[in-house]
């Protein structure tokens, strides 16, 4: 015998209780909303953030590089292979040295230069150049070579440089006759002379050797003949008035000049 059927809410009677709703306190707790971000320390920033700084320990940004004209680029290249020939012979010195003192690109050499010895010759005719424009700044031919003295002392690096490069060209002799100062000297020289003159071309030599080799040796010369109490300015003075009176004297160009007045010049 079947059981009693069991009645839906729409079946129920009239009489039968409405079902209760259960409220909050019943149904449990609310389901929880995001959690509210904690408050921050006041100076303190977030890492990331768009106000942070740079890291600490970070290296500063690198400064943006100027445009360089061709003319500044060759000579920055140029100043840069001149101080490292002074230190060292050419050969023991790599284009990459170079490149890193001039701070340019390896292959901005090869450009201007076309290759280390085309580097080595532009050096060398760079001091050469430079000498020959301090021999014309003279008031004469014996003054060539006092204003050459003092263009070597006040260029050490390139005098240095001019030395080493020359020493190690691939042609040495070439570049040894091809310097326009000895030309200049003994073109000034042969121009000059009087009738007593020695060869132009001795008084040449040895006046440009001694004119190099005091502007090479008189850091030495100062400490070994007791001349460092000497000013410099004064020393320097007294030697070019000797070598003028030599150049005077070898070349018969009359009557040497007092030292006083070479002091003046």
């Amino acid at each position: 015998m079947p059981g009693p059927k069991k009645l839906g809410p729409t079946q129920a009677g009239p009489n039968a209780p409405a079902p209760t709703k259960r409220g909050p306190t019943q149904a449990g707790a609310r389901k929880a909303g995001p959690a509210e971000p904690a408050p921050r320390k006041p100076g303190r920033k977030r890492t990331g953030s768009p106000d942070a700084g740079p890291a600490k320990g970070a290296a500063p940004p690198a400064p943006a590089r100027r445009n360089r004209s061709t003319e500044e680029v060759r000579a920055q290249i140029l100043e840069a292979a001149a101080h490292l020939f002074a230190q060292q012979a050419p050969p023991t010195v790599t284009l990459r040295q170079i490149a890193a003192r001039a701070d340019v690109q390896h292959s901005l050499i090869i450009r201007h230069f076309g290759s280390k010895a085309g580097l080595v010759r532009a050096v060398v005719d760079r001091t050469a150049g430079a000498y020959a424009e301090s021999v014309l700044r003279g008031d004469d031919a014996a003054d060539g070579f006092v204003q050459a003295m003092r263009h070597l002392l006040e260029n050490p690096v390139a005098s240095a440089a001019f030395v080493n490069a020359q020493r190690s060209a691939d042609q040495p002799r070439a570049v040894q006759r091809s310097y326009p100062g000895a030309t200049l000297h003994r073109q000034l020289l042969t121009d000059a002379a009087g009738p007593q003159s020695r060869d132009p071309r001795v008084v040449a030599a040895v006046g440009l050797t001694l004119a190099a080799g005091w502007a090479m040796l008189e850091g030495w010369a100062r400490v070994a003949f007791d001349l460092e109490a000497m000013p410099i300015d004064e020393l320097r003075n007294e030697v070019a008035a000797m070598l003028r009176d030599l150049i005077e004297r070898g070349a018969d160009l009359g009557p040497a000049t007092p030292p006083s007045a070479a002091r003046r010049r």
